[in-house]
Parts: structure tokens; C-alpha cells; sequence
């Protein structure tokens, strides 16, 4: 399982490597627990709430090295704006973040 690391760039952010055969969505909830410190099973909301995890993973299925920096999405989950792209999803702190 890979985990966060502070990416070090002005505001609170993370950065996350999805591995080779690891879903999209499954990066995103690791992801976010990491950052926040907790269980991914206790995280407060859930994923398919914020976000279409079906539409996010068709976009992602393709893992070329020509697709790289090409996709993104951004949506909210659990207090952080998060950015997905091939191979990374990256989190930052929203400035309000509801517990």
C-alpha cells in the first residue's frame, strides 16, 4: 500500500502514487484516510457521493505513458479538494473542513 507524503508546495497537499493494478477509487479512500489519519472505513462520507466512481475509473482505465498529464478530475471529498490524474491522485485541505 503506498501512503501520503507531504508534497511540500504552499498549501497543506499530499501526494499519492496509485499502483499498476490498484482502482482509481480505492487510491482515493487510501488517500484521504492517510491525510486525515484515520481508517478508511471511517472516513464520514462516502466516495460514490462525491464523486462518479464508475465514470472516474473508465476515465483513468487507460494507463499509457501518452495519456499521462492529459485527464484530470477534481472533485471535494471528506474536507479536501482532490485531483486525480494517470498515476496520482493529490489532496488539498480546504480551508473549512467539516469533521
Amino acid at each position: 500500500m503506498n501512503s501520503c507524503r507531504n508534497d511540500g508546495t504552499q498549501t497543506e497537499g499530499w501526494t499519492y502514487e496509485v499502483g499498476p493494478d490498484e482502482p482509481y477509487s480505492v487510491a482515493v479512500v487510501s488517500a484521504v484516510a492517510d491525510a486525515a489519519g484515520v481508517d478508511p472505513l471511517e472516513l464520514p462520507e462516502l466516495l460514490c457521493d462525491a464523486v462518479a466512481v464508475d465514470a472516474m475509473e473508465s476515465m483513468f482505465s487507460d494507463r499509457r505513458p501518452a495519456t499521462v498529464g492529459t485527464v484530470q478530475l477534481s472533485f471535494s471529498f471528506c474536507g479536501y479538494s482532490v485531483l486525480v490524474s494517470a498515476g496520482t491522485v493529490e489532496l488539498f485541505e480546504r480551508e473549512s473542513r467539516g469533521e
